[in-house]
């Protein structure tokens, strides 16, 4: 792998830096990747085996919610970010503290709409919360990436959510013999909080907290750049957890566990735009009119 890649960097010839870069990303992001996926294999497994086919298809479309929600919640102001840092430090920093005061705005709006017309009861508040607590380690995130913290900005949710939450649902298994889909939503909820302790600590463990939070000036959430932003977010969506939505809101349960286990199949065929995409953003969006952004 190492050799392969140098071999590419060579081609290209782009300066030693961003090469060293582009090396060191791509081989933590596969790696991250590899782990997230042998996690999610045998989360997988333990769940289609002790859950009911119509609990699992259940907990697939809550999780399908979930994410919804939260990406919904960052209003394109995830990848706003990393855009602007790119730029300069003072054009991130008419965005960094009114982007996460926003998109935690919103993420509590929608948690507590989806808590009031949903009726499943104490599940619910559990989804509503970890959507609040996955918005937060979204915008952690971009920060992360737009500061070219590439492999921190993805190890609490590839590797601390993922990993806490297959924890905790062994431990259910263990001491309970049995799932419910109330144990597992406490369980997502639990594991969401961990990953975005995590991902606060790694935030303020890498950046001043001026630079995060600093006197914010100019923002406004209808600018037309915001709005773009938000419609590819709103895209990406749709794109991805339509049809799971609509498995799930029609109450075909079964037919939605069946098609969220058949999808996560071609999530191995995405590793590559995985690896582009945790790299190509933050590096991009610094090029400017660099001679290498051309060959990038």
């Amino acid at each position: 792998m190492s050799n392969f890649l140098d071999k590419i960097l060579q081609i290209i010839a782009i300066d030693p830096d961003q090469s060293r870069f582009i090396k060191k990303g791509m081989s933590g992001t596969l790696a991250m990747e590899i782990f997230a996926k042998v996690i999610l294999f045998v989360i997988t497994l333990l769940l289609t085996n002790y859950l009911t086919a119509d609990d699992y298809g259940r907990y697939s479309y809550l999780m399908g919610i979930l994410i919804s929600l939260a990406t919904f919640a960052t209003f394109g102001l995830d990848d706003l970010l990393v855009k602007k840092m790119g730029v300069s430090d003072r054009s991130a920093n008419d965005f960094n503290r009114p982007g996460l005061l926003w998109s935690i705005v919103l993420a509590i709006v929608v948690s507590i709409g989806f808590v009031f017309f949903s009726d499943r009861g104490v599940v619910s508040l559990y989804i509503g919360g970890a959507t609040i607590l996955l918005t937060i380690q979204y915008m952690i995130s971009s920060i992360l990436k737009g500061r070219r913290h590439i492999l921190s900005a993805q190890a609490p949710e590839q590797i601390i959510r993922l990993g806490s939450f297959l924890a905790l649902i062994l431990v259910q298994l263990f001491w309970l013999a049995s799932y419910s889909l109330e144990s597992i939503a406490r369980a997502i909820f639990v594991s969401g909080l961990l990953s975005c302790l995590v991902s606060i600590f790694v935030l303020f463990k890498k950046e001043r907290l001026d630079f995060i939070l600093p006197k914010s000036s100019g923002f406004s959430l209808f600018r037309s750049e915001v709005l773009f932003f938000a419609a590819l977010s709103l895209f990406g969506v749709f794109r991805h957890k339509l049809d799971v939505l609509i498995l799930g809101w029609n109450e075909l349960f079964v037919e939605t566990g069946i098609y969220n286990i058949c999808s996560k199949l071609s999530d191995f065929i995405l590793i590559g735009l995985v690896l582009t995409n945790a790299l190509y953003m933050p590096l991009f969006a610094t090029q400017n009119d660099n001679p290498d952004k051309t060959r990038l």
